[in-house]
C-alpha cells in the first residue's frame, strides 16, 4: 500500500506519484508529510490520507455500536421523534469538522460548546433512561504521549482525567442527570504537525497546547523519527490492559 511506503523521493507524492510542487500556495510550504507512513503527499492525497485514518480511528472508538444499543428499540423500529439521541460534544472546529463529514445517522447530535465552560455547562434530560452523551476532547498525538510521560514523570493527571473528575464531581452535585458520559479523543492519531497543515489547507482554526514535556518529546521525535507513535503504541497497549 502508498501509505506504507518509505519517503524515498522528496518530490513525489507518496500516493500518487505526482510531483510537489516546491512553491505551495498555503504559507510557501510544502511540508505535506505524514510521520506515521514516513512518507510526503500533495496537498489533495495529504488531506485523503489524513480524513482517513480519522475515520479508521473512529471506527475503533466503537461509538456506533454503543449508540445502537441505546436507540434501536425492540421492534427494531426507528422513531426519529425519540429523545434517546447520542450527544456528540465538540469542542473545537477541527473535530466539528471531520464529525459533520463522518456522521451520517439521525441518531447523532453534534453540538459545540467552549472547553472553558465545561464547569458550568449543564447536560440534562427528562427521559427516564440513561441517555448516551460522547465528549470529544481536542488532545492530538503530542497531547497524549506528553500526558503519558507527564504522568510518570510528574503524576500530574491529563486533561482527559480531569473533565472526568469535573463531570463526576457535576454528578453528585445533580447538575448531570439521567445521562451517561463517555470521554474521547478522536484527533489523538495525528500529530501537532499534521493537524497544523491540515488546518492551513483546510482553513480550520486549532488552539494548540504546549508546555515542557511537550516540547522535549517534539526534540526527540526530530532527533529519533518515530517516537511519538511509539509512545502512542505503548499507551494503547497501558489503556488495553487498563493500566493507564
Amino acid at each position: 500500500m502508498a501509505l506504507l511506503n518509505i519517503r524515498t523521493n522528496k518530490n513525489k507524492c507518496g500516493k500518487c506519484g505526482k510531483e510537489i510542487k516546491q512553491n505551495n500556495d498555503v504559507n510557501n510550504s510544502n511540508t505535506n508529510f505524514c510521520l506515521k507512513s514516513n512518507s510526503e503527499f500533495c496537498s489533495s492525497c495529504f488531506v485523503k490520507v489524513i480524513e482517513k485514518r480519522i475515520r479508521k480511528h473512529w471506527r475503533e472508538l466503537n461509538v456506533d455500536s454503543v449508540q445502537k444499543k441505546n436507540s434501536v428499540q425492540k421492534e427494531s423500529k426507528i422513531d426519529l421523534e425519540n429523545k434517546n439521541k447520542c450527544a456528540i460534544i465538540v469542542f473545537d472546529d477541527l473535530s466539528e469538522y471531520f464529525l459533520k463529514q463522518i456522521i451520517t445517522s439521525p441518531f447523532f447530535e453534534i453540538k459545540k460548546i467552549n472547553l472553558i465552560n465545561i464547569n458550568t455547562a449543564k447536560m440534562t434530560t427528562k427521559k427516564t433512561e440513561k441517555n448516551t452523551v460522547f465528549l470529544v476532547l481536542p488532545l492530538t498525538l503530542d497531547d497524549v504521549v506528553s500526558s503519558l510521560l507527564g504522568y510518570y514523570f510528574t503524576g500530574k493527571k491529563n486533561l482527559k482525567h480531569r473533565v472526568n473528575h469535573t463531570l463526576n464531581n457535576k454528578a453528585n452535585n445533580k447538575v448531570i442527570t439521567n445521562v451517561n458520559t463517555n470521554i474521547i479523543t478522536m484527533l489523538e492519531v495525528l500529530s501537532n504537525e499534521e493537524i497544523r497543515r491540515f488546518c492551513e489547507l483546510k482553513k480550520i482554526r486549532f488552539a494548540f497546547k504546549t508546555d515542557s514535556i511537550n516540547q522535549f518529546i517534539t526534540e526527540l521525535d526530530t532527533k529519533y523519527p518515530g517516537t511519538k507513535h511509539s509512545l502512542h503504541s505503548t499507551l494503547h497497549q497501558l489503556r488495553k490492559h487498563k493500566l493507564y
